[in-house]
């Protein structure tokens, strides 16, 4: 339990840390969030032992509102990412006629 403690302590620092760079954008944040959720599962389940993508009946609820998070944010991430595709093609398809 200690160590989940610990991991938890460093992923708030890292984040605050993360916040406090002018530079820092929203992957960045999220991509650590994530990291820091799927450390913490394989810490409390055992390395290897879950599967992510897999919703089982031994799955505990937390864990599966933790994953759906996760998914939440990599289909917004995902979004944001094909809008700004989006909107550099229309510049330079601008920008050519």
């Amino acid at each position: 339990m200690f160590k989940l403690v610990q991991i938890v302590k460093t992923a708030n620092e890292a984040i605050a840390e993360i916040l406090e760079d002018k530079r820092s954008n929203l992957f960045e944040i999220i991509q650590l969030i994530y990291s820091a959720a799927i450390n913490i599962i394989e810490e409390i389940n055992g390395i290897g032992n879950y599967q992510s993508g897999t919703q089982s009946t031994k799955t505990p609820p937390w864990v599966r509102r933790i994953q759906e998070c996760i998914n939440g944010i990599e289909r917004a991430l995902s979004a944001v990412t094909e809008t700004e595709r989006d909107e550099n093609k229309n510049i330079k398809r601008k920008a050519i006629a």
